[in-house]
């Protein structure tokens, strides 16, 4: 760390905070004019200007000492904690609630790396004290004014909040990727999957095997539905059969509504179990690829495709796609749909804790599809799937990197050289 020093953070910035409103109340909000920011407006780092609240000219002159300039670092003192945002430029007057604190940076302290230094281990660790210190936790003036920093030469501030600023551009980036993958898996799931409304089910006895193969394109647009089809056509509801090839197995992973998430499976929250045979025969049981619907509302989607033989909890039904005529792969992603959450909920039954029957269950119209088509459709989705699962995992390697990076770079283990 050679020369670098440790300072007050009180010394090298002007902190300030709003005393009181003077009685201001949301009532007195307009639709245009000075910002006005609160914790909940600070996303990633930056201050979501779509989503401020606006004050009138008046009251904005009330408090000069905390309107905003470009260079400003400010901080969340009240509800969510702990929240910062650097004001790298304003799109008009702005000021903060009285949930916030202001802190601009003196002249040798550089306003970026300020506030890089805020995201780092020593104000994190003050913010997770208060958090669990108080039952209404708060951020005093004097918890800023006395937090430590490290203070490298200025040149050298600027050099590390330039190398994070690049990093945290990247995840930036990575972030609105998933975002944009998330929103056209959405919308190929709503066209792929749709029944047309007011769509009676087919009363035929089997799905309809003779509807000629689809003209499937890059980008396919809406499809159209001749029929629909009831889900207990396509599939056995709680079939509760593990087949022969397991009969003498008695242990079970056992999964509860904590233990799935949109269509995924929380492997650190599945437990195992023994049952006896006639015990085992009683519970729901499901095989590798059933899928696992949560008919407990309202839920998050907690449904998912069994990955091997297991028992599930009352809070699930079992739904086994039937041989030759439906794709399990197909059912899930229809039942994983936004449409047939809302449907789950709609059908939900009781006030206290409601849930889906398995005949409402049975009820859900799904689009009259051979199964090659079902087929077909499962791929699509399951490719975009993975493109989203790539950037996850790239975001994850990021977001790791920068916590490294940040660590070091900070704290002087690592140093920068000028260019």
């Amino acid at each position: 760390m050679g020369s670098w020093k440790r300072d007050r953070l009180g010394n090298l910035a002007d902190i300030r905070a709003r005393i009181g409103w003077r009685g201001l109340s949301a009532d007195e909000y307009v639709d245009r004019g000075p910002f006005l920011i609160a914790g909940k407006h600070i996303v990633a780092g930056s201050v979501d200007w779509d989503a401020c609240d606006h004050l009138t000219e008046h009251r904005y002159r009330e408090s000069p000492e905390i309107a905003l300039q470009v260079g400003d670092v400010i901080v969340s003192k009240d509800g969510t904690i702990g929240r910062v945002a650097r004001i790298d430029s304003l799109p008009g007057p702005a000021t903060l609630n009285g949930t916030m604190m202001l802190v601009r940076a003196t002249g040798s302290l550089d306003h970026r790396y300020l506030s890089h230094s805020l995201n780092g281990p020593s104000f994190r660790k003050l913010v997770e004290e208060r958090i669990s210190g108080s039952s209404v936790p708060h951020l005093f003036q004097r918890d800023l004014s006395t937090l430590s920093i490290t203070l490298p030469p200025l040149e050298e501030q600027r050099r590390i909040a330039k190398i994070l600023d690049t990093i945290d551009e990247t995840i930036q980036a990575t972030r609105l990727v998933i975002a944009k993958r998330r929103h056209l898996r959405a919308g190929l799931a709503s066209d792929l999957l749709e029944v047309p409304s007011g769509t009676a089910p087919c009363t035929n006895s089997k799905p309809n095997e003779t509807t000629p193969p689809l003209a499937w394109t890059s980008t396919p647009g809406p499809r159209t539905c001749l029929e629909g089809r009831r889900l207990s056509d396509y599939a056995d509801l709680n079939p509760g059969s593990l087949g022969a090839a397991t009969a003498g197995d008695l242990r079970f992973d056992y999964f509860d509504l904590s233990s799935v998430s949109d269509g995924s499976v929380i492997k650190s929250k599945v437990k195992t179990v023994t049952f006896g045979r006639a015990a085992s025969r009683a519970r729901r049981i499901a095989c590798k690829d059933d899928f696992l619907f949560g008919t407990v509302r309202p839920l998050q989607k907690s449904h998912a495709w069994a990955p091997g033989a297991c028992i599930a909890s009352t809070g699930f039904a079992v739904v086994r796609a039937k041989r030759g005529l439906a794709s399990s792969r197909f059912i899930g992603h229809f039942l994983l749909s936004d449409e047939s959450t809302l449907r789950a909920d709609q059908f939900a039954v009781g006030s206290g804790y409601p849930a889906l029957s398995e005949k409402d269950l049975g009820e859900f119209v799904l689009p009259d599809l051979t199964l090659r088509e079902q087929q077909r459709i499962a791929d699509i989705l399951e490719r975009v799937d993975s493109t989203i699962r790539d950037s996850e995992a790239e975001l994850v390697k990021l977001r790791e990197l920068r916590a490294g990076l940040a660590a070091d770079l900070l704290s002087g283990r690592v140093r920068t050289v000028a260019a």
